[in-house]
């Protein structure tokens, strides 16, 4: 006999690289008195689905503009959402039970108590006509924690024999277990810097890290950035896109030197400090190194290969990537579990992640 009960829904994802929106289609078998907690899952179908232009730039100016653009900005973003999601169920023929959605980050202030995320969950259930899960962060962030990262969540339950979990974002961001518990916490910018940075040449990204590759890294560019407060700070630790902007961004774009040699030292600084969090803060090795590999970054050959090059001193540390569906939608799945742990009443925030007070159940929920 099958033991637990079944969740199947939409998680939807909007990261701070502004490339889509992520929509996964997925469904989880749950059961709370096993050890395993997820006995079964599927990712059924995805897409990502692009960001208009007049969107792309109303969320980057978002962080700057007034009370009267967040408000109207979050509920016709839910609107737009809905009718999406109208549309994915309707080509895939799905009848999800929920819609789990992240939202779009405009501020993210832990110290201060705040994070928030835009797209209205109730103009996106009315939309589409399915319960959504949402706000899933400010439980955490009101009980102390950074409300950040989350993906924890999935790497214990949904991707259990690695040793880190690197999901490489607008933000990377890293996992592991060391001593029964599980640290995660924000590296330093990825894939915003880079899309930004390749913007200069006309590119929306840079496909295989191929500029990169053709330039050399700035020595110091990098003294620079890794010099920076937040890389000298010891977990738990969170970033927020408008932090980038401010602090990130104009080191990068001061600096008088070709666009491939900032492209390739934007890399390097990103390789240094996934080995950094290895070997400073990782559980020291016991055989070889697993480090698993996924978001959007991973696509980038180049980069993958300077975290390589970075990590091999490490046990023997060795990247290895899923396969395409969970490289590009690992974030999107997450969501969807996030959803279904709410629904089922457990912890899908962890405070030994998060530094709160306690676990959490996280989402707020509209029918």
């Amino acid at each position: 006999m099958e033991n637990g009960a079944w969740y199947e829904g939409l998680g939807l994802m909007s990261g701070s690289s502004l490339d889509g929106l992520d929509i996964a289609w997925c469904r989880f078998r749950i059961d709370p008195n096993s050890d395993a907690v997820v006995e079964e899952w599927e990712l059924k179908a995805a897409e990502t689905l692009p960001i208009p232009e007049d969107w792309k730039k109303r969320l980057r100016d978002l962080p700057e503009g007034s009370a009267r653009d967040l408000a109207l900005a979050h509920g016709e973003l839910g609107r737009l959402w809905g009718m999406q999601c109208l549309d994915f169920m309707k080509r895939h023929g799905c009848k999800p039970g929920f819609i789990a959605s992240h939202g779009h980050t405009i501020f993210h202030w832990p110290e201060k108590g705040v994070s928030t995320q835009i797209g209205s969950g109730a103009a996106l259930a009315a939309a589409s006509g399915v319960q959504v899960v949402c706000d899933f962060r400010s439980a955490d962030v009101a009980l102390g924690g950074q409300g950040a990262p989350v993906a924890p969540l999935a790497d214990r339950y949904l991707f259990p024999g690695y040793d880190f979990y690197l999901n490489i974002g607008g933000i990377a961001n890293i996992s592991f277990r060391k001593n029964g518990s599980w640290t995660a916490f924000d590296l330093g910018p990825a894939n915003q810097v880079l899309n930004e940075l390749s913007s200069e040449a006309g590119m929306e990204f840079d496909r295989g890290g191929r500029m990169a590759a053709a330039g050399k890294p700035d020595l110091g560019l990098l003294d620079q950035l890794n010099a920076l407060p937040f890389f000298r700070q010891a977990p738990p630790k969170s970033l927020d896109n408008g932090w980038v902007r401010r602090e990130v961004l104009p080191l990068y774009r001061n600096k008088n030197i070709p666009l491939t040699d900032r492209l390739c030292t934007a890399v390097e600084q990103l390789a240094f400090q996934t080995a950094r969090a290895l070997r400073e803060w990782g559980p020291e090795p016991n055989g070889p190194v697993r480090l698993f590999a996924s978001g959007g970054g991973a696509y980038n050959d180049f980069l993958i290969e300077r975290i390589q090059s970075h990590i091999s001193t490490i046990g023997q540390a060795a990247v290895f990537l899923p396969d395409r569906m969970v490289i590009e939608f690992k974030e999107a799945l997450l969501m969807g579990l996030m959803g279904a742990f709410r629904l089922a009443g457990l912890p899908n925030c962890m405070a030994e992640v998060t530094g709160a007070s306690r676990d959490s159940v996280g989402g707020a929920v509209y029918l």
